[in-house]
């Protein structure tokens, strides 16, 4: 008995960790491939929406630099070339257009790029005239690269003025980073970097990056063209360059990944109240069945035990029935012992008594 307790209780143990395993892999394998493809559309979701509010960025920016330019090449054609042809008095209409937020100084050359005159006199940049010379004109205006100095950044529009074929001077624009502010702050949750060709941050939505330099592997890519959106340390960061023609700009827009799988981690606590509520579930019906188990083992073993008494019962039943016939039969002739055995004492008593008279008259006589 006690080695079939043992066996049933190791019986019981295996059965028990089957239960458990056969109901928690399939739910450990489901909730791994749930959370795979989770982790997986919220990647590409993210990856989807970072790259359309880059390339939307982008294509603002783009069209912020098309309105301008046909803002001041208005200006420019107007008020510039009419100044140098009706240069007398020295003096230029900067009205309606000093107002402009984003405009820090405007310029007329001639065409030896001597200054005529300036709308801020006293605030000349003295990067202006190398700038001009150096300048490639594919067209009848070129847009300088994005400068920083003594931490003020700048950046040129200039604008040939030209009557019958013949260069006059030039229009010069000089402009600051103000209106890159409106395309920053139309999305909290991105930060937004924008770079000159020297990988110096000339706009940011994050105040202290403004005027650094950030050298790395995807500002490399960026800046050699590329346009790409990768994960770096834990950052959704995508890079693409912004062609204004004679020169380009570069924006990495990036965010923080946590946000992005922010709802596959705040889902992860029901997915382990699931997992737990799984594992009770299985633990009650593993012990229900090992109960039952333990129970059915016990009465087949005893079934078993009782029907091989029985068998040896109906071999042993008869003979002992023979046997108890033969000592009943061996009692009866034990008894018929007895009884002669009593009658011959008694015969043996008479015949005592018989000699004994007879020696006594032998003697008498």
């Amino acid at each position: 008995m006690k080695k079939i307790n043992i066996i049933i209780k190791k019986i019981k143990v295996i059965t028990f960790l089957l239960i458990i395993a056969v109901a928690m892999i399939p739910t450990l394998l489901i909730t791994l491939i749930y959370g795979n493809a989770i982790k997986s559309y919220l990647n590409k979701a993210g990856t989807s929406y970072v790259e359309r509010e880059r390339d939307a960025k982008v294509k603002n920016i783009k069209a912020f630099y098309e309105t301008m330019k046909l803002q001041l090449n208005s200006y420019s054609t107007i008020q510039g070339l009419g100044f140098i042809d009706n240069n007398t008095d020295g003096k230029m209409n900067y009205e309606g257009i000093k107002s402009i937020q984003y405009i820090d100084n405007i310029y007329i050359l001639n065409a030896d790029f001597n200054l005529l005159n300036s709308l801020y006199p006293d605030k000349v940049n003295e990067h202006l005239i190398t700038v001009l010379k150096e300048a490639k004109f594919s067209k009848h205006y070129y847009v300088s690269n994005f400068y920083m100095k003594d931490n003020k950044e700048f950046q040129f529009v200039f604008f040939k003025l030209v009557e019958n074929g013949e260069i006059k001077g030039y229009t010069a624009f000089e402009i600051n980073n103000s209106f890159f502010e409106e395309f920053m702050e139309s999305n909290s949750d991105l930060n937004v970097d924008i770079y000159n060709d020297n990988f110096t941050i000339i706009a940011s939505t994050i105040e202290n990056r403004v005027y650094t330099n950030k050298i790395n592997e995807y500002t490399k890519r960026m800046l050699n063209g590329y346009t790409s959106t990768e994960s770096v340390e834990g950052i959704k960061t995508s890079y693409t360059f912004i062609d204004l023609e004679n020169t380009s700009l570069y924006m990495v827009v990036t965010k923080n990944e946590s946000e992005i799988y922010a709802p596959f981690t705040n889902s992860i606590m029901y997915i382990f109240i699931i997992f737990l509520l799984c594992l009770v579930f299985s633990v009650v019906v593993a012990v229900r069945f090992i109960r039952f188990l333990g129970e059915q083992m016990k009465k087949e073993y005893f079934d078993s035990e009782n029907q091989k008494i029985y068998e040896q019962n109906k071999l042993l039943i008869p003979r002992v029935e023979n046997i108890i016939e033969l000592l009943d039969i061996s009692v009866t002739n034990l008894e018929e012992i007895k009884i002669a055995k009593n009658k011959l004492s008694t015969t043996y008593d008479q015949l005592k008594g018989e000699e004994s008279g007879f020696n006594d008259n032998s003697k008498d006589k």
